[in-house]
């Protein structure tokens, strides 16, 4: 099993070595290799109250759906996860619509 413990120090202090990825609104997203693995590692801003576990126990419910990125590892102020190559969705498409049903399906609860 992979420790991330690194990326997640390196996040936390700001000291990631890679750069932010264009794009990312709210908050940085930094794609890294780890371990011979592509991950994508989250990094949030300061005072975004509970938006950090919010997103955590989201992740785990949209992955069990195939939906999301496989949650890695988290700490105070940054989510490691799968990193998944893909494109910006651009407009509505049957495929977005099925992901969305799928997706309000879920129950969310807090993961395992």
């Amino acid at each position: 099993m992979t420790d991330y413990s690194e990326v997640l120090d390196q996040a936390d202090s700001g000291s990631l070595p890679a750069a932010a990825l264009v794009g990312a609104s709210s908050h940085e997203v930094f794609r890294l290799t780890v371990d011979g693995a592509e991950v994508a590692c989250k990094v949030f801003r300061p005072k975004h109250g509970d938006e950090l576990e919010r997103e955590w126990y989201g992740l785990n419910a949209l992955q069990r759906a195939g939906l999301a990125p496989f949650p890695l590892a988290h700490s105070d102020g940054a989510i490691v996860m799968s990193w998944i190559d893909g494109a910006p969705i651009t407009g509505p498409s049957q495929a977005l619509r099925d992901a969305l049903r799928r997706m309000y399906a879920i129950a969310l609860q807090p993961p395992e």
